[in-house]
């Protein structure tokens, strides 16, 4: 069985509103999460800024996309916002005043960076140490039991 795998346009229209609202720089950045053995790896795969007309819109055309975005919008000096969607077109409006710097800042153990690894703390050596330890407690114990029983 083939699976199919669906490629929908994506497309993002982000209106401002509130104050002065014509000219201000919009960023766009998309990311992905990509899984290694030993650590996941957060990557920008889509990066653009546009600046907004007269009624304070800008589009994003993002192209082809296989499912679901997740990404920051970075509204000039307002401040960040995260958006999450399934693809295809989505149209935000966003009010100036509403938008804060601190959504989307990184965690406190985080440094902001464009490459975030985040590693997973590997566990497989502690699930071999316990199974030797219990095979080996085992043996030591049918040992005992069996010079117990030849001593009778």
């Amino acid at each position: 069985m083939k699976a199919i795998l669906l490629m929908i346009l994506s497309v993002l229209h982000v209106q401002l509103v509130g104050g002065q609202v014509e000219g201000i720089p919009i960023r766009l950045e998309l990311y992905r999460y990509v899984t290694h053995p030993d650590y996941v790896e957060v990557q920008i795969w889509y990066s653009q800024t546009c600046l907004t007309d007269a009624e304070g819109r800008c589009t994003f055309e993002i192209g082809e996309t296989e499912g679901g975005l997740r990404g920051r919008l970075t509204i000039g000096e307002y401040g960040q916002r995260d958006v999450i969607w399934p693809g295809g077109d989505l149209s935000l409006m966003l009010n100036t005043a509403e938008v804060s710097e601190s959504e989307s800042k990184p965690y406190d153990f985080q440094e902001p960076a464009e490459r975030l690894v985040v590693r997973r703390a590997g566990r497989g050596w502690l699930t071999v140490l316990l199974v030797i330890l219990i095979l080996a407690v085992s043996f030591l114990m049918l040992f005992l039991y069996r010079s117990e029983e030849e001593r009778r």
